[in-house]
């Protein structure tokens, strides 16, 4: 018989995952509570723009839909850091044309909705609210804007519903989980940077351009419009006392000083104050299943700050890895289930982990002469060694398993140390032979 899939929430992951396993031949439903973005006059977009790594971009590769993604967003190639002087350097991400994509996350959601609805085997339920979901009988209870209830029922439950997910919070109730849950003390404002007046870029678009200030930064990255999507990360107590124009723009004069004339001040007035300054978290949970009825993907079950770039492509890989275990027990959701939890664990928690620290090297480590030298000596090994992959590269540019990535970068930083070290004491070798000659 035909297996019947229910996933509640139609963002990305949802929404790649319905396609998925529509592609197996199962019968999927998807509840979403929010209206269909696509005929909605407003959308609010929750976050930066999205970053396509290799990881997304190869799950996307298996649906046949990767070169019709990729035509969607902008290739970046390298970081572009901005000196409070104005002074720009470029910090290549590899050495053979790696690059991550920047995409519209609407946009892109939009597409794989538009895919699904073209598939037979997929159902779309906009405006539903789930109430309840029955895990030993496998029953989602629904409410719809009308206030009308239902139930649905299938083989298999999939909670793709988000960082503040209601499948989730069942779950809990009925599995011994553990769960961890930390909120950072820095948020974010999001404020376009226009186009010029003829449409073009203001700043290179193959970057992702980062102002590095120590305690906080901005970044901007690019869109198809020619504009760019600038985000400032920034204690939250920070932005508390921004909360007049003049200290804003004093703000910024001081320390973002060629980024305020490509904004404009009246711009950045009104979308500083006008847009929220949402919060940042990150969510850590095991296990991610219960028997063979209800399992939860993507930000539902890790949560993560946006510093690696990698919360879509981690989730994507979730429902790849879920296919993988599927072929593996095609009889059983039951084990395929209890291995997802068993094998992903560790993968999820090491780039949840990666990602916060990932803050501290982009608004501060990308100043310093030595973490410069460092990544050179790092890029040098690698172009005499491919085995020698730096990590930000295995993390972005491969498929490798993220804690087999931490493993193998541990290794290497062994080595790497070793020539740092010994170049340094070379050098100073050298300025202690040229002092004492010169006395």
């Amino acid at each position: 018989m035909t297996k019947t899939v229910i996933i509640i929430g139609g963002g990305l992951v949802g929404s790649f995952l319905s396609l998925l396993l529509a592609k197996r031949g199962y019968h999927v439903t998807v509840f979403e509570r929010r209206e269909d973005i696509r005929k909605s006059a407003v959308v609010l977009d929750r976050s930066i723009n999205l970053a396509l790594s290799e990881r997304g971009l190869s799950a996307l590769k298996f649906l046949g839909i990767d070169a019709e993604v990729k035509a969607m967003g902008i290739p970046m190639y390298a970081r572009m850091i901005h000196s409070v002087k104005g002074e720009q350097s470029s910090q290549a991400y590899g050495i053979y044309g790696e690059n991550i994509r920047s995409l519209d996350r609407n946009n892109l959601n939009e597409k794989l909705l538009t895919e699904a609805e073209k598939n037979p085997n997929i159902k779309l339920f906009f405006g539903c609210e789930v109430t309840d979901v029955n895990l030993d009988q496998k029953i989602v209870s629904i409410k719809n804007l009308e206030g009308k209830l239902s139930e649905a029922r299938a083989d298999l439950i999939v909670g793709a519903d988000g960082a503040f997910s209601f499948t989730r919070g069942v779950l809990m109730k009925k599995v011994s989980m553990n769960y961890q849950q930390e909120y950072i003390e820095h948020g974010y404002k999001q404020i376009r940077l226009p186009p010029n007046e003829n449409g073009s870029f203001k700043l290179d678009k193959n970057h992702l351009h980062v102002w590095p200030r120590g305690e906080f930064m901005l970044i901007a990255i690019p869109n198809i419009d020619g504009s760019f999507t600038c985000t400032l990360f920034m204690p939250l107590s920070k932005f508390e006392n921004v909360k007049t124009v003049n200290t804003l723009l004093g703000f910024f004069r001081i320390y973002f000083p060629n980024a305020l004339p490509l904004i404009g001040e009246s711009l950045l007035v009104e979308e500083f104050f006008k847009n929220p300054t949402p919060k940042l978290m990150s969510i850590k949970c095991k296990p991610y299943h219960y028997k063979g009825n209800v399992l939860i993907v993507g930000d539902a079950a890790h949560a993560m700050v946006p510093f690696y770039g990698e919360g879509m492509n981690t989730g994507f890989e979730d429902c790849m890895v879920l296919n993988d275990l599927i072929d593996r027990y095609p009889n059983s959701f039951e084990r395929a289930l209890e291995e997802y939890s068993k094998v992903r664990h560790q993968d999820v928690v090491t780039i949840c982990d990666l990602s916060m620290e990932n803050y501290a090297e982009m608004r501060d480590k990308v100043n310093s002469p030595l973490f410069t030298f460092k990544r050179s000596v790092e890029r040098f090994f690698y172009r005499l060694n491919k085995d020698f992959i730096p990590i930000h590269n295995m993390i972005s540019h491969t498929t490798i398993p993220y804690s087999e990535c931490v493993k193998r970068a541990e290794k290497q930083e062994i080595y790497l140390n070793m020539v740092v070290f010994a170049g340094a004491a070379t050098i100073l070798a050298g300025i202690v032979s040229l002092t004492m000659n010169l006395w």
